[in-house]
């Protein structure tokens, strides 16, 4: 799936992407290193550590497990959006995650990546996915209301599930598919 937004590409990831690991690791370590996107990752990756996660990630994609998306601009990776199928008896839950470079955060970006993420595991995953969950620090006020414009309503509140300078509560959001 290829969509152009203002320049913009957005497509699946591929077993080629794997070619390109510096670009993708170039774009993990620099979200990582963004002290206020606060995402769960502590350490910066290592060019093998980032060519085997892409490696997992096509298999993943293979096996019909997981959606991977990835926005290019100039060549740069500037984002990438997921849902993971979890397993058993939530193997009808998606685990949906999503992070954007600050080149094209706030450039509504995030919602034609999000959306096109969605629609993407709805075509592969079918009939089977039936939630899509999302969770985040619940410090990052501004990232529920991007969630409720994408049809996700809050469900819980978790304490003490993060832990940057303090413990953090996590917020977790479902969208019903």
């Amino acid at each position: 799936m290829k969509d152009g937004f203002n320049g913009v590409l957005i497509r699946s990831l591929t077993e080629a992407d794997i070619d390109n690991s510096k670009e993708f690791l170039r774009f993990i370590n620099g979200i990582i290193s963004d002290l206020s996107v606060k995402v769960s990752f502590k350490e910066q990756r290592t060019i093998k550590e980032e060519r085997l996660w892409l490696s997992e990630v096509v298999e993943l994609i293979n096996q019909r497990k997981m959606v991977q998306m990835v926005s290019f601009l100039d060549n740069e990776v500037v984002g990438m959006s997921d849902i993971t199928l979890l397993r058993e008896r939530k193997s009808h839950v998606g685990e949906f995650g999503i992070a954007l470079n600050d080149r094209v955060r706030g450039k509504k970006l995030g919602f034609e990546l999000a959306k096109a993420t969605i629609r993407k595991g709805v075509m592969i995953f079918g009939d089977s996915l039936k939630v899509i969950k999302v969770s985040f620090p619940a410090s990052k006020n501004r990232v529920g209301g991007f969630y409720k414009s994408l049809g996700f309503v809050e469900v819980a509140t978790i304490p003490d599930q993060y832990f940057f300078d303090d413990l953090e509560a996590e917020t977790v959001m479902i969208k019903r598919i």
